[in-house]
């Protein structure tokens, strides 16, 4: 069997009552293969997020170490995951956090939007900091950019 790098660890953790799945991007190159098996690394994830017991969860994706690809038609396949587990989405992800300490996500999201366009809230944070005060304090969350309302606005 063929050993394939992970692009991004999947890291499940309760915190403060709350289910919250980190993707964190890993410092190398995206290709397909690497694109396809963290997807079918994520479907499994996604599998088990649609157990019963479980009420929501939250996502949190740290890209401060992303790659930004050469080849950008890979990024169908992600938003194309994200289009197949709508039901859960809707019905369980309260929101999710994007990490991104430079302007990379800029560039990165330009690309994502136009094939997939998020559905939940989705908060841009700098550091872990921002991360924590967005996940658990309401009031600071709300200060922070929600990409889909900047989204609406650019178009």
């Amino acid at each position: 069997m063929i050993e394939v790098e992970d692009i991004a660890t999947l890291t499940p953790e309760i915190k403060n009552g709350k289910l919250i799945v980190t993707f964190k991007a890993l410092s190398i190159e995206l290709t397909d293969l690497r694109i396809l098996h963290f997807i079918n690394k994520i479907q499994k994830l996604v599998n088990e997020l649609n157990n019963k017991k479980i009420k929501e969860f939250f996502f949190v994706f740290d890209i401060d170490d992303l790659i930004i690809p050469t080849n950008f038609t890979m990024l169908k396949d992600f938003a194309q995951f994200f289009k197949d587990n709508e039901d859960i989405i809707l019905d369980k992800l309260t929101y999710s956090v994007l990490k991104s300490k430079n302007n990379i996500f800029k560039l990165f999201f330009s690309l994502f939007k136009k094939y997939y366009v998020p559905i939940k809230p989705l908060y841009l944070c700098c550091n872990q900091e921002e991360v924590d005060d967005c996940l658990f304090n309401p009031e600071k969350r709300s200060k922070f950019p929600n990409i889909i309302n900047i989204i609406k606005e650019s178009t």
